[in-house]
């Protein structure tokens, strides 16, 4: 079985955790989810900005450790900045032997109307301000 690192691709609400969630629960024994969120609330209060550092970090070090321990792995974020590249270059730089597969998935195509309903709707909601914001600067091509 080849190793995959997963990169997915949206705004808030597009149904990234969601699906990744549930890609991890399909063979939980060989897969992980790495989330930017999950490591800001462990950390204390969700977002503090002189924390981002260090969520970065800690969140490339566990792509990297469960890749080397043999998990295939999910990148739970927008990557809309980077399209992923922090981690496209983690897997060239540890793996060179190309055992490792490299995907993004991408809901970049979920529209701005069906984000901001989920937004709403769930419990960690971040706000139609944001959706909206990261909808401008990122999908919407004016």
């Amino acid at each position: 079985m080849s190793l995959k690192l997963i990169i997915t691709k949206g705004i808030p609400a597009s149904g990234k955790t969601t699906w990744a969630r549930k890609w991890v629960n399909e063979d939980s024994d060989n897969r992980v989810r790495v989330s930017r969120d999950d490591i800001r609330n462990m950390l204390g209060p969700y977002w503090i900005r002189s924390r981002e550092g260090l969520v970065s970090k800690i969140e490339r070090e566990m792509v990297t450790r469960a890749l080397t321990e043999g998990y295939s792995v999910v990148v739970d974020k927008m990557n809309l900045r980077s399209n992923g590249d922090e981690f496209r270059h983690i897997v060239n730089k540890n793996f060179k032997d190309n055992s490792i597969d490299i995907e993004e998935k991408d809901f970049t195509d979920v529209s701005l109307a069906e984000c901001l309903r989920r937004d709403k709707e769930r419990e960690d909601s971040v706000g139609a301000d944001i959706v909206i914001d990261k909808y401008k600067k990122y999908i919407k091509n004016d």
